[in-house]
């Protein structure tokens, strides 16, 4: 169904499928070691090869289907998903950053015991200084097209959003994002950060 010869929303429908076998049945799935390399090898191959081409509906349920696979399998199926795709995808930053943003997105959704769940955070939080190098080149970068850079913001605001996070770690990062933000509600979203933010070093000095 995911094959391009297929209309568009034959292969939306199945990258839903795809996406609801991932969260549905990850524990059948994760027994099965061909399973879990099939998975991997379609998701990464669709969203390479097609992301430029498809459907944006189903480039996104796509990379949504990445990223909860992502989240299920690190540390012990795939201990490095973030260098990998980053390697993978260093010529197709949006796709990248898309992918990324929907991992931040997503941790929030996925079904993990309580332990993995701590484990997997924390394992996002030390991505964090990598993810940031990544924002910062393409917003620093010049003639960068507006969709990219957009991408770079909302990837920014997904993973300010995830639990716990320091935002004394994006301090001096914050200032380039809200000068690259073109829509009134992500900026009214990182003011409403920087104030919280000053406002609390207030208190605690």
């Amino acid at each position: 169904m995911l094959d391009s010869k297929f209309p568009p929303i034959v292969q939306h429908y199945g990258a839903c499928v795809l996406y609801e076998t991932i969260n549905d049945s990850w524990e059948y799935c994760s027994s099965k070691q061909e399973i879990v390399q099939r998975l991997k090898n379609i998701l990464i191959e669709k969203l390479t090869m097609g992301a430029h081409m498809q459907n944006q509906s189903i480039t996104n349920k796509l990379s949504s289907s990445l990223a909860s696979f992502i989240l299920y399998c690190i540390p012990d199926i795939w201990p490095d998903p973030f260098g990998d795709i980053a390697t993978l995808w260093s010529g197709q930053p949006e796709l990248l950053l898309r992918v990324l943003t929907e991992i931040a997105a997503e941790f929030h959704r996925v079904r993990l015991p309580l332990r993995q769940r701590g484990v997997v955070k924390s394992i996002l939080k030390q991505t964090i200084p990598n993810l940031i190098k990544i924002i910062e080149i393409v917003l620093n970068g010049e003639n960068i097209p507006p969709s990219l850079k957009n991408a770079a913001v909302e990837c920014a605001e997904q993973w300010l959003k995830l639990p716990g996070n320091d935002l004394a770690e994006w301090h001096s990062h914050l200032h380039l994002i809200l000068l690259n933000i073109a829509d009134d509600w992500y900026c009214l979203f990182f003011r409403s950060l920087f104030c919280f933010y000053f406002l609390q070093d207030f208190l605690i000095t």
